[in-house]
């Protein structure tokens, strides 16, 4: 019995390995922010949609371009009938009209007459009053628009990678933190028995030590599930079937532009690629006010039509037709000016929202600017604060190992040390966040930066 239970044992301690290893596997590969742009870049199923939005507004291209091509069309019927003008009609279409045909009883009451018809037909725009090339030209202009906008959402998924990963990034070192604070809490505790046992600290030492690693043990708890929340939002950006269980992460730098804020202001409109995008509709837009007027124009086709008319299926008896057909819109109810009113207020639209896209782009960049000048002091700040922090731990610890501090005393001036290392950890995310942010309000947020 005692040998059956040591090889289950045995057996059980290898298949736990077997388990737990692809994950340690999982775990010891790296995840840098490089790679999680370029996985998101590529993977990213809201940029994926996107980009068949793109391919879309191109196609559009195609279908108006290919309305000022000839359009030929095919088709065949067959008829029954013994209606007096039917029949006569496709007698004369199948010429085979005779003598008897004109007696007055055989035209009032025809016996029912089959008829095939095959008819190649052709149809070419020859004048639309400019709204075919009108047409094309707002295509393409929105086609471009959809490309710039694609190219923004790129952007802006990179924005969203950093800041997420840099989330992952803070939580992961505020987790080790936290974990070497349990530690520094727990020896603090035994330190606090210890003294007890000797007569030199009280009860209540011992109590607030315990309820100082409760509260730490509770914090790791907390940061790890923040973690874990975390990497799957960015598993999520990545286009990702699974989440990520374990990750190694690494302390990412962003290549700042050293151009001043004045130069970024003025650069503005012209790297902003969703301000360019608005410009292109904006120039499109006015391509529908030409459509709108080109319906007060005449509409000139040329047609063209082969047809075959026989009693038996087969091609025979050909007849053709080439005309020009005009038509031009006379009175249509105010329809036609109504849509030139809403091409015009459309246009007139667009240009409000492009003179306040500007003000609003310059003061995104004037915001990211000022942030990132505060997260940079605040990071030289919460430096200065731990080193402080780590020098009055030192002495008041000193102190209380001689008698002359309390144990609430030395234990505030743990947790202080510990929210400045957390608060370092804090900074140093916000930073490069900031960094991201001017680079996106500027136009300059692309995969490059990231290094």
């Amino acid at each position: 019995m005692f040998l059956l239970l040591n090889i289950l044992k045995k057996h059980y301690i290898i298949i736990s390995i077997c388990l737990i290893m692809p994950n340690i596997l999982q775990a010891a590969e790296p995840l840098t922010l490089q790679q999680s742009i370029v996985q998101v870049v590529s993977h990213n199923r809201g940029l994926l949609a996107e980009s068949e939005h793109v391919d879309q507004a191109h196609e559009r291209v195609n279908d108006v371009q290919g309305k000022r091509l000839p359009r030929v069309d095919v088709s065949t019927a067959w008829t029954y009938s013994n209606s007096p003008l039917k029949v006569f009609g496709d007698k004369l279409q199948q010429q085979s009209v005779t003598a008897a045909d004109f007696a007055p009883n055989v035209l009032n009451n025809p016996a029912y007459q089959k008829n095939y018809q095959s008819r190649l037909g052709l149809s070419l725009p020859l004048f639309a009053g400019g709204a075919l090339q009108a047409a094309q030209k707002q295509a393409e202009g929105n086609a471009e628009a959809a490309t710039l906008d694609f190219e923004f959402q790129k952007q802006q998924r990179i924005y969203q990678t950093i800041v997420t990963y840099m989330q992952a990034l803070q939580y992961e070192e505020q987790l080790e933190k936290n974990k070497q604070s349990v530690k520094a809490a727990e020896k603090r505790w035994f330190d606090a028995k210890a003294l007890r046992n000797k007569g030199m600290a009280l009860v209540s030492d011992v109590m607030n030590t315990h309820v100082y690693v409760l509260r730490r043990q509770l914090a790791v708890d907390e940061t790890a599930n923040a973690y874990q929340a975390s990497l799957e939002q960015l598993a999520l950006l990545m286009g990702a079937k699974e989440p990520l269980s374990q990750a190694v992460l690494s302390q990412p730098n962003i290549r700042l532009s050293d151009e001043s804020l004045s130069d970024l202001l003025q650069h503005a409109s012209e790297r902003r690629l969703d301000f360019q995008a608005m410009q292109q509709r904006w120039q499109a837009s006015s391509l529908q006010r030409d459509i709108a007027y080109a319906g007060n124009l005449p509409q000139v086709h040329l047609v063209a039509a082969q047809e075959w008319n026989s009693a038996t299926p087969a091609l025979k008896h050909g007849n053709a037709m080439v005309g020009v057909t005009v038509s031009m819109n006379i009175f249509n109810g105010g329809s036609d000016h109504a849509k030139q009113r809403q091409a015009e207020s459309a246009y007139a639209a667009l240009q409000w929202q492009i003179a306040d896209q500007k003000h609003v782009i310059a003061n995104q960049i004037r915001q990211a600017w000022r942030a990132l000048e505060i997260a940079e002091r605040k990071l030289n700040r919460e430096q200065e604060v731990f080193q402080q922090s780590k020098e009055s731990l030192r002495i008041l610890s000193l102190r209380y190992t001689q008698g002359l501090e309390t144990t609430s005393e030395v234990l505030d001036a743990q947790v202080a040390m510990d929210d400045s290392q957390v608060a370092i950890v804090h900074a140093r995310s916000d930073m490069m966040i900031a960094q991201a942010a001017l680079l996106l309000s500027a136009g300059l947020l692309d995969e490059g930066v990231v290094l």
